[in-house]
């Protein structure tokens, strides 16, 4: 599934619908998942900077759940985000599996304005985040490492 149809189930929400009018729009998107084949499950956090408030809603196969407002963890972090010129998740799975060889334990991806932000940590415990231009495709930064000591 990709962004912008998550995004679209999502707005589709009788519930969302209402919070867009109240002044929610979306602020970030992330995916949390165990590989870099498909993803199924997208989680997409709405902001307010009238109340400072946040929501989130999970867009999957099985569905949608939209969580209660809620104070936001961090302040200070969220800026509107549009789901256009993103490109296609698959697309950035294929780079995902070009950089990682080996098998992965989990996999984080967060799409930011300009960016799609992803760390991978393998089974064997070794890590890489991969930051890519949303534009272009191209990896920008690329840092390995592992969750292990020396």
């Amino acid at each position: 599934m990709e962004l912008d149809e998550a995004y679209k189930i999502a707005i589709s929400d009788k519930r969302v619908r209402e919070m867009v009018k109240k002044g929610f729009y979306l602020s970030s998107a992330f995916v949390n998942q165990d590989n870099a084949e498909s993803v199924g499950e997208w989680n997409l956090i709405f902001f307010n900077p009238n109340s400072g408030n946040v929501f989130s809603v999970k867009v999957g196969d099985s569905g949608i759940s939209v969580s209660d407002v809620q104070r936001p963890l961090k302040e200070g972090f969220y800026k509107e985000m549009s789901t256009k010129g993103k490109g296609d998740i698959e697309d950035i799975l294929k780079i995902v599996r070009s950089e990682f060889s080996s098998q992965i334990a989990k996999l984080l991806i967060n799409v930011r304005e300009d960016s799609w932000d992803i760390l991978i940590i393998g089974k064997n415990l070794k890590t890489l985040y991969l930051k890519i231009d949303a534009g272009t495709k191209r990896v920008v930064e690329k840092e390995k490492g592992s969750l292990l000591k020396g």
